[in-house]
């Protein structure tokens, strides 16, 4: 069963249905009062990254509600790809989604990845959809602050939202049974060469005024999402993608109708414990003064299963007594 993303929509649906509004009567409302009492809050890094989910929900949830659906096999095999950030920007018909994973998907045994929200190097149009987001939430900031006033009555602020964020790579996700929300963000052109694992590990050195730092555990789902949300990127843009529309029935109801599809629905799970042949790994970039390279055979998936071709048999009918001719 997929999961979906358990972000602040999500509560606030929680919310409301504990109280007995099964409708979801004002949901998106409650959403954009969240982002106003966000903007209201005295520590500007807290403030700014909170409204930054609530814009990305409102745009999501209300406006687009894309899904992308990635079944274990594949994510595994996504998860286990080392991926370098390349020269040129990531081409993509989806700039803001959410990748919804099933219940079987683990980092390593008995740590389970969550589904997570998606922003990859946001176009005008979802840009503009930011910004009016964004004002709804600053309008609502203002109404509250002037009920509180007898005079003096704030007019509504001007609004920007920040120009870097055109060229992010963003993820929103929270661990199973925790209750932080967590992010990964970055400029993929600031980065160009590196490993996503080794661009992880240096914005964690850095460290965040404000947050604290994470675990083993959560570290490790960070470069694993980032592979997976990476390489299906990269996925879809290969000659003859896997990619069916999909409709997940369990998915609880949240905004407008999602649009969902599913990559790779047949691929298998991952090859177990094998010898990787020795081969030529040719490249085809210019800055590769020798475009060719030997790749040493490789032990891959130690400790699973042997891996070799599945073991044929066939039953045969029991013989039958041959019948003596009369």
């Amino acid at each position: 069963m997929f999961e979906p993303y358990r972000g602040l929509v999500w509560e606030a649906r929680q919310t409301l249905r504990a109280n007995g509004n099964r409708r979801l009567d004002g949901l998106e409302q409650t959403l954009i009062d969240v982002g106003a009492a966000m903007l209201l809050d005295a520590n500007p890094g807290m403030t700014n990254n909170g409204v930054a989910h609530v814009m990305f929900e409102l745009v999501h949830y209300w406006l687009s509600h894309r899904v992308i659906y990635v079944p274990t096999p594949l994510a595994q095999r996504l998860m286990a790809t080392e991926l370098d950030i390349p020269a040129i920007s990531l081409k993509t018909p989806y700039q803001l989604f959410e990748m919804s994973f099933d219940n079987k998907l683990e980092v390593r045994p008995g740590v389970r990845i969550a589904s997570c929200l998606v922003v990859i190097y946001p176009d005008a149009g979802l840009m503009s959809a930011l910004h009016t987001r964004l004002k709804q939430c600053s309008d609502r900031s203002v109404d509250i602050l002037n009920r509180l006033r007898k005079t003096d009555k704030m007019p509504y602020q001007e609004v920007e939202v920040a120009a870097r964020t055109c060229r992010s790579f963003y993820i929103v996700y929270r661990l199973h049974d925790r209750e932080e929300i967590c992010q990964i963000h970055f400029r993929p052109d600031e980065h160009v060469g590196k490993s996503l694992d080794d661009v992880a590990d240096e914005l964690l050195a850095v460290g965040i005024p404000g947050f604290r730092p994470l675990d083993k555990e959560e570290i490790d789902v960070e470069k694993a999402l980032c592979r997976i949300v990476f390489g299906a990127m990269c996925y879809l843009g290969t000659k003859e993608p896997e990619v069916d529309e999909w409709k997940d029935r369990c998915r609880p109801r949240l905004g407008i109708t999602p649009k969902g599809i599913i990559l790779g629905k047949s691929v298998k799970l991952s090859t177990g414990w094998h010898l990787r042949k020795a081969h030529w790994r040719f490249f085809k970039h210019e800055k590769f003064s020798v475009p060719y390279t030997w790749v040493h055979s490789a032990e891959i998936n130690a400790g699973l299963k042997p891996g070799g071709q599945a073991e044929k048999s066939e039953v045969l009918p029991d013989e039958q007594p041959r019948k003596e001719p009369s």
